[in-house]
């Protein structure tokens, strides 16, 4: 019995110290378990800040051929050639420590129009001195498509407001200078591309001009393509106002010549107007397509940063000129003989564009020089509501190519597969 009595004993021992063991092992277990959970969240998130990263570069990245691009979050700040340091990029417990993309399908020239790439993270987790080191990766699709040659703004720069700038990335320097309240659209995010756009406000004051001082780029008379997405506001309805316009003449000499071409909305009829002026006869020979538009116009902000602008679809404007010829598209599709589309001008050629661009606006007096910003310029026609990729070819798109810019431009990329 004793001997029982022993043996019990000694076995129920082991049990309660082994429960005891595993009693005292359940604080670990629950921080190995949180950490790992902190830690794929927020690889997760390296995933998503991987896509929106890239949208915005890819281009330069196939332009350049890149095969491999890295981004290290370590707390640098430079960039060489295809290699990025940045800032440290903690978020909770974790750190994205690295982003590393890897070209892995399609050829960057000839028609291919998908270019593969896989986006691999590195997220470093730590708590309670215990450290997870989590990698994934992700394959998407890049569409390539022909971008604006003569000027592009696609209003991706960061800026305050009256600062910004609207960069020209299409490799001419053709940067616009704003006027007034002007400024990117503060929420990342709200672009056609997915992140910024140029914010009208509705004090219809607000401007941007570039001059064609820097390599005369913007000077066209025969072939070209106009193109820009935007959100009118309603409160539009009934006045005039320009969303791009390149005057024919020096603005201080005869401000309402007909532009050597644009794209406005006329408050008056209703009608957006695709325009060209032409070079005989003066200037104030047009060719134009006008579209019904006040109906269609619904927008509106529901604040003075353009928050509610987010709520409506992007619309897409464009015009082609061919030696005489003027066609009109909207959202990506010609419009139809109905609106007198296309029109021709028998062989004639537009008014060759030699005094810049005004974008949401049409310029009627220059004043200052590019070292002031063109200060007390002054303006008409000011838009209200957001623009984004607003730019022009010097040739002439084809259907298919317009149909293509405007998907492409909305969609740059899908993602093929996420393995984390």
């Amino acid at each position: 019995m004793l001997i029982l009595v022993i043996l019990m004993s000694t076995i129920f021992a082991g049990i309660a110290m082994r429960a005891q063991n595993r009693a005292l092992e359940l604080p670990d277990v629950l921080r190995d378990d949180q950490i790992k959970r902190e830690t794929e969240n927020v690889s997760d998130y390296a995933l998503r800040y991987a896509i929106a990263y890239a949208i915005p570069r890819i281009r330069d990245w196939v332009r350049n051929e890149w095969q491999t691009v890295i981004v290290k979050f370590d707390g640098g700040s430079q960039e060489v050639g295809s290699t990025v340091i940045a800032p440290k990029f903690t978020v909770g417990k974790a750190t994205i420590d690295q982003i590393t993309f890897n070209h892995i399908g399609g050829t960057f020239t000839g028609n291919n129009r998908e270019i593969r790439f896989q986006a691999v993270s590195q997220v470093t987790g730590i708590l309670q001195g215990k450290t997870i080191i989590y990698p994934a990766e992700l394959a998407f699709n890049y569409f390539k498509g022909d971008t604006p040659n003569c000027f592009y703004y696609e209003m991706n720069q960061a800026q305050l407001e009256g600062q910004a700038d609207m960069n020209d990335t299409s490799g001419n320097g053709n940067n616009a200078y704003p006027f007034n309240g002007l400024h990117t659209f503060p929420t990342p995010g709200d672009g056609v591309a997915g992140w910024k756009c140029g914010f009208w406000h509705n004090d219809f004051n607000d401007a941007a001009y570039a001059p064609n001082s820097v390599n005369h780029t913007m000077e066209v008379d025969t072939t070209f393509t106009l193109v820009c997405f935007a959100k009118a506001d309603k409160n539009l309805k009934y006045r005039n106002a320009a969303l791009v316009w390149l005057p024919s003449v020096h603005p201080q000499t005869n401000p309402y010549a007909a532009p050597s071409t644009a794209i406005w909305y006329g408050g008056f009829d209703g009608m957006m107007h695709y325009t060209v002026g032409l070079n005989n006869n003066g200037p104030n020979n047009w060719l134009e397509v006008r579209f019904p538009y006040r109906d269609l116009m619904s927008a509106y902000s529901t604040g003075s940063s353009g928050q509610g602008y987010r709520n409506f679809p992007w619309e897409f404007f464009a015009l082609t000129f061919n030696k005489g010829t003027l066609k009109a598209y909207y959202n990506g599709l010609p419009l139809n003989a109905s609106y007198n589309n296309p029109i021709t001008g028998s062989g004639q050629s537009a008014s060759r564009s030699c005094f810049g661009v005004s974008v949401g606006s049409r310029i009627t007096r220059v004043n200052g020089t590019t070292g002031d910003g063109f200060a007390n310029s002054q303006f008409d026609m000011c838009f209200n509501g957001v623009l984004d990729q607003v730019g022009m070819f010097n040739r002439v798109l084809t259907d298919e190519e317009i149909w293509n810019f405007y998907n492409f431009t909305q969609m740059p990329t899908k993602v093929d597969y996420i393995r984390d």
